[in-house]
């Protein structure tokens, strides 16, 4: 129906036959909302004035719905007072270019009062039903009503010899979350970057951390790596990781439970903190992936047991097809043979003592 009515505007001022529609109904994926968009253009006719452009398209028809004037006297009749810049126009003029686009879900602040207002709708049509039309306003106002910390998106990995080890596959797992995330992700400039940073880094073993800011801005830590353990201990966390938090499958600086945790129990001796999900699947580790070994069958769990997909643990299972992704439990854990540790970072770690709490653990013999 609104592309409909924007072609008829559009013919009123275009050429015979010039109106075409483009991307019928393609998704657009948005902060908290997937939007269907259709594009309508023409040719328009000679002379024609921008202001005349400007009487025919607004109030934009995906706006008003149909019939585009009878609508218009009736939300007259109805509302009691201006909209404002609502469901208007805020527009640029520029020499060989100009844009337009209609304020919807536009927040308009007075600068006096520091109080804000802003504008959702819905489109309501015959076989509309109220509640869902109310719930579909309030997830378009998700973005302002429950919006996301800021953070970044950061990959840990290991410079050894002056290279780093599986860098496009670092690069790969960014580029997804970024993608996820909608952050602004330039590969080559990326990549430029990370091998510029560490060509003013020595030949020594290195902990290399980069980080991705949503405007594409780029930031970098290192630090020498020691790899000797003398005793590799793990906890079993009491908190669980949850499935549906969409943060548990990339990697982000929005991890504060494996952070706190990590931080307090790496003080203590431990090397990593072990996760269950609330299903009670094992999940990962704050810092690592799991590897467990019984009767000579190699045993992994899967990503929907809420992980993330380790770069290494990713090299592991592409090169050695006889590892089981499948979903694993405490008892697994407990009646493991061995126990492997995995980052791109440390490689394979054993597990020399897994810690159920501060005082009962259970001692692996390697």
């Amino acid at each position: 129906m609104i592309v409909d009515l924007i072609r008829n505007d559009l013919g009123r001022i275009s050429e015979y036959g010039s109106v075409k529609v483009k991307d019928l109904f393609k998704v657009e994926k948005y902060e908290s909302v997937y939007q269907m968009v259709s594009t309508v253009e023409s040719k328009l006719k000679k002379n024609v004035k921008l202001s005349v452009v400007l009487k025919n398209i607004y109030p934009c028809g995906s706006i008003t719905g149909a019939p585009k004037i009878r609508t218009m006297e009736i939300i007259n009749e109805l509302e009691k007072e201006e909209r404002g810049i609502y469901t208007g126009s805020i527009g640029l003029i520029r020499k060989n270019k100009i844009t337009f686009n209609v304020p919807i879900r536009t927040l308009t602040i007075d600068k006096k009062s520091g109080k804000g207002e802003i504008g959702l709708g819905s489109g309501i049509v015959w076989g509309s039903i109220a509640e869902e039309e109310y719930e579909e306003t309030k997830l378009k106002g998700k973005f302002l009503t429950e919006p996301n910390e800021p953070f970044e998106i950061f990959e840990t990995m290991k410079i050894e010899d002056g290279k780093i080890f599986l860098l496009d596959e670092h690069l790969d797992r960014m580029k997804q979350a970024a993608d996820y995330f909608l952050f602004c992700f330039e590969r080559q400039k990326i990549k430029s970057y990370i091998i510029k940073v560490i060509s003013r880094i020595n030949k020594s073993d290195y902990r290399f951390r980069i980080s991705l800011k949503k405007n594409g801005n780029l930031s970098y830590t290192f630090s020498e790596l020691f790899q000797s353990y003398n005793e590799v201990k793990v906890i079993v966390s009491k908190n669980k990781i949850y499935t549906k938090n969409r943060f548990q499958y990339f990697k982000t600086t929005n991890r504060g439970l494996y952070d706190r945790e990590y931080k307090s129990f790496s003080t203590k001796g431990f090397f990593d903190v072990i996760y269950f999900n609330e299903r009670g699947e094992l999940a990962e580790g704050a810092i690592t992936n799991i590897f467990i070994y019984k009767n000579d069958v190699i045993s992994t769990p899967s990503i929907n047991a809420g992980i993330l997909s380790g770069v290494y643990r990713k090299h592991l299972l592409k090169n050695d097809s006889s590892i089981r992704e499948r979903r694993l439990y405490l008892e697994d854990l407990l009646e493991a043979d061995k126990i492997i540790l995995t980052n791109s970072v440390r490689g394979e770690v054993t597990v020399n003592k897994l810690f159920l709490d501060a005082n009962e653990f259970i001692e692996f013999k390697i």
